[in-house]
This record gives structure tokens, C-alpha cells and sequence, in this order.
């Protein structure tokens, strides 16, 4: 069930254009928004069709859209703007909870 869950979400994000996970971040974060890549990739196992990084040139931290969770990388800390509990716990399961 979760499989088929994730399958239509899934494709309801490519369909729509809208990332699940959102990752904004000011040009001064470059470094920690590759770090958050790379932990996307090699811890979570996500592919770049899940999340999408993107440089903003003001307020990283102002709500964008997303369909699952909003993160922003400002001043060294990672922060949460936007979340859908239950659709990130569908997707990430332990990871999340």
C-alpha cells in the first residue's frame, strides 16, 4: 500500500511540476546546500525527481511551493518552513519518525 501511495505521489509531482521536497538557499550557503545533497543521495537514497535545490537571492526562508516539506538553509542551520507530516512519513518512513 505504501508503495502505490509513494507511485502516485510521485507522479503527481512530475505531472504537476511541484518538487515534494523543497530546498531553498541563499548563494552564500552553496557549500552546506551540496552538503544537504549529498545526504539527500547517500543517506535518504533520494532521487534528484524527489527534491530540488533552489538559490534564492533573498529570504530563503519564505514559503515557496511544495508539496511535502519546505527546508532552508540560512546562516549555517537548517530550518523548516513547510511540512506535511504524513506525507513525509509515508516517504521516509524511520527516517522521519
Amino acid at each position: 500500500m505504501k508503495f502505490c501511495y509513494s507511485l502516485i505521489i510521485f507522479f503527481q509531482a512530475s505531472t504537476f511540476a511541484t518538487p515534494l521536497i523543497l530546498i531553498t538557499y541563499k548563494a552564500a550557503e552553496r557549500e552546506m546546500a551540496s552538503q544537504t545533497e549529498k545526504i539527500m543521495k547517500e543517506q535518504f537514497y533520494l532521487t534528484r525527481e524527489i527534491y530540488h535545490l533552489q538559490e534564492v537571492k533573498e529570504n530563503p526562508c519564505k514559503k515557496s511551493n511544495a508539496l511535502a516539506t519546505q527546508l532552508c538553509l540560512e546562516n549555517g542551520e537548517v530550518r523548516v518552513v513547510y511540512r506535511n507530516e504524513k506525507l513525509m512519513s509515508e516517504m521516509l518512513g524511520v527516517f522521519w519518525k
